[in-house]
């Protein structure tokens, strides 16, 4: 590989690890994250089930780019243009259809498997994950009466009908 390529993909590199960040810098993250989700929990019960919006837009001044932007200046408008306005699904006054409602241990239990990133759809690149979501899948089952013969599968959402 000649040195012009060497260099250009030193560069990549050293871009693409602005998305990796060190440990330091993952605990301020993690910690602003979780202040901002605490809040967020903790006015649940005092939420209305729908906030009209303003105008239902982010700023003209926000603007996604490669620089990044602080977190401190991205949870306000988080709360603000999309957190607070339009359904709550996760207040007690919502009743449009069974939300999944801000459960904190299934929102830790998402975090951790964004983290290891497994996937759980085939037993071979992941048989622990495949063997939880079948564990899983045999507790609910047995939660709303069926067999020990049922089966199923769990989706991202919505319905495979």
């Amino acid at each position: 590989m000649n040195a012009h390529r060497m260099e250009q993909l030193k560069q990549l590199e050293s871009l693409a690890r602005l998305l990796e960040p060190g440990e330091t810098e993952r605990a301020f993250l993690l910690d602003q994250v979780g202040a901002y989700a605490n809040q967020f929990i903790n006015q649940i019960n005092a939420a209305p089930a729908y906030t009209a919006s303003e105008n239902g837009r982010l700023p003209d001044s926000f603007h996604i780019n490669e620089t990044g932007a602080a977190i401190e200046e991205l949870l306000p408008l988080l709360q603000t243009h999309v957190d607070t306005p339009g359904v709550a699904p996760t207040s007690d006054r919502f009743l449009g259809y069974i939300p999944g409602g801000a459960l904190y241990h299934s929102a830790l239990g998402d975090f951790l498997a964004d983290i290891s990133n497994k996937y759980a759809g085939y037993y071979f690149p992941s048989p622990g994950a495949v063997q939880l979501e079948n564990m899983l899948l045999d507790w609910m089952a047995g939660i709303v009466g069926y067999p020990d013969t049922a089966l199923g599968s769990l989706t991202s959402g919505g319905s495979l009908a």
